[in-house]
C-alpha cells in the first residue's frame, strides 16, 4: 500500500502566493480608502487582508499541520481524503485518465454510474504535483491496480518528472 501526503515545498510555494495575494488585496483596499480620505484606511486594509488570508489559507494550513494521508493506493481501492472517507473500489472506477497542463500532471477519475448515464466530467481529479512523491511513482502505483489512459502524451511511470 502506497501513501502520499502534501508536499512541503509545494505548500510553501502556495503559502507565499497566498501571502502575496493578501498583500495585494490589502494594498488595493488601502489605496482606495486613502483616495476616499478615510481616516481608518490602514485599519480597514489590515482587516480585509486578514479576512482574505483566513478564507484562502485556513483549510490549507489545517491540512498541512495535520499531516494526514491525502492519497493512498490500496489493494481494495483508491483513497483520496479530499473526496471521501473510504476508498473507492477498483471495480467502481470506469476510467483513469492522465492529463497534463504545462508542467502539472493530474489524474481524472471516472466512476461507473449505477443509475445515471456516464458523463464526460470526471467524478474527481487528483493533482499529482501537490503530493510528496513524483507523478511517475504515483502513476506506477495506481497502474499496478488499474489501467490508466494517457492523454498527456508522455511516457508513463518514472519517466514523468
Amino acid at each position: 500500500m502506497a501513501q502520499y501526503r502534501y508536499s512541503v515545498p509545494r505548500f510553501r510555494q502556495t503559502l507565499i502566493t497566498a501571502a502575496a495575494m493578501t498583500a495585494g488585496l490589502a494594498g488595493l483596499v488601502w489605496m482606495l480608502l486613502t483616495g476616499l480620505r478615510d481616516p481608518d484606511a490602514g485599519l480597514w486594509a489590515l482587516a480585509s487582508g486578514s479576512v482574505f488570508f483566513a478564507f484562502v489559507s485556513v483549510s490549507m494550513l489545517w491540512r498541512y499541520y495535520r499531516n494526514g494521508v491525502v492519497l493512498a493506493v490500496q489493494p481494495a481501492g483508491l483513497y483520496d481524503a479530499r473526496v471521501s472517507e473510504v476508498p473507492v473500489s477498483w471495480e467502481d472506477i470506469r476510467d483513469i485518465v492522465l492529463r497534463q497542463a504545462e508542467d502539472a500532471f493530474r489524474l481524472e477519475v471516472y466512476l461507473w454510474k449505477r443509475q445515471e448515464a456516464a458523463t464526460a466530467v470526471p467524478d474527481f481529479s487528483i493533482d499529482l504535483d501537490s503530493l510528496n512523491a513524483g507523478a511517475g511513482e504515483i502513476v506506477d502505483d495506481i497502474a499496478a491496480h488499474s489501467k490508466i489512459r494517457n492523454e498527456a502524451g508522455v511516457a508513463l511511470g518514472h519517466a514523468l518528472q
